[in-house]
């Protein structure tokens, strides 16, 4: 997501909140970095993000 210009702009425990300069969407991913993230999880992030293109 950072290539698309997303950024970590805050982060609590293992909950990390992401933001777009151009985008009012906040997304707030939360789980270790080594955690399998749910298929509906992944999708929402997507969706939140404007990047449905990726797999």
């Amino acid at each position: 997501m950072q290539e698309a210009g997303w950024e970590v702009v805050r982060q609590r425990g293992s909950h990390e909140v992401w933001a777009h300069p151009q985008r009012p969407e906040r997304i707030v991913v939360a789980g270790k970095s080594s955690a399998t993230v749910p298929v509906g999880t992944l999708g929402s992030i997507r969706k939140a993000s404007g990047l449905e293109h990726l797999r």
